[in-house]
C-alpha cells in the first residue's frame, strides 16, 4: 500500500489502471502526449497518478532512490538493446537501494549469445533510435549480461507464451539488495515459497 511505483512505457494505462488503486503514489512515464492523455482518462479517478512524458532515454524528472518498484511491460519489446540499456540504468538510478525492476521480454530464438554484447553498449553515450517493426529478441542470458552493464542482477523469471511469440517476465534488482534479501517486492515464485 505505502510503494512508489513508476510504469515505464505506460501506454493509455491499460496496467496503470490495476497499479493504482493499491499503491501510494503511481507516476506513469510515456513519449506519446495521445497515450498519456488516454492514460489520464483512464486513471481519472485517482489522484496519486503523475504523468511524465519523456522525450528521450532518460527519466531525469524522477529522483534518485525516489521508487520501490518499476515495471514495464511490453515496452523492451519494441527497443534495442542500446536503448534497453539506458532505461534499465535509469530504472536502477530511480529505485531505492531494495527496488525492484519488473519488465517483460520477447524472444524469437538463441540469436543474441552474451559474448556478442557491442562494446559500445558499455559506453552509453549515444542515444539510440526507436525500433521498428518487429520486437526485438532478448535471449535470458543477454538480458542478463545487459542487466549487468548498470549493476542490476536477475533475481527471479517467470516464463510466458502468446503465439507466435516467447517470453518472460523477469524480476531485477541490485545485487546488495538481493544478497540482504531485503528486497521489498516479492515475485510470484518467492511468494509460493513463503505459503
Amino acid at each position: 500500500q505505502g510503494m512508489r511505483v513508476l510504469d515505464l512505457g505506460c501506454g493509455a494505462g491499460r496496467f496503470a489502471r490495476h497499479v493504482a488503486p493499491v499503491v501510494q503514489h503511481l507516476v506513469c512515464v510515456d513519449s506519446s502526449p495521445m497515450l498519456l492523455a488516454e492514460a489520464r482518462t483512464q486513471l481519472n479517478d485517482y489522484n496519486n497518478v503523475a504523468y511524465v512524458r519523456n522525450q528521450a532515454w532518460t527519466l531525469t524528472v524522477i529522483a534518485d532512490s525516489s521508487i520501490d518498484l518499476v515495471f514495464s511491460q511490453g515496452l523492451f519489446g519494441f527497443i534495442g538493446p542500446r536503448e534497453f540499456v539506458a532505461f534499465a540504468a535509469e530504472a536502477r538510478r530511480v529505485l531505492r537501494p531494495d527496488g525492484v525492476f519488473l519488465f517483460s521480454a520477447y524472444t524469437f530464438d538463441d540469436r543474441r549469445p552474451t559474448d556478442r554484447i557491442p562494446s559500445s553498449l558499455r559506453r552509453l553515450t549515444e542515444p539510440g533510435r526507436l525500433h521498428s517493426g518487429l520486437p526485438e529478441p532478448y535471449t535470458r542470458d543477454y538480458v542478463v549480461a545487459l542487466l549487468h552493464l548498470v549493476g542490476l542482477e536477475m533475481s527471479d523469471t517467470m516464463e510466458t507464451t502468446v503465439d507466435p511469440t516467447n517470453g518472460y517476465s523477469i524480476f531485477a534488482s541490485r545485487p546488495e539488495a538481493l544478497v540482504s534479501g531485503s528486497g521489498n517486492v516479492a515475485s510470484p515464485a518467492r511468494q509460493a515459497g513463503r505459503r
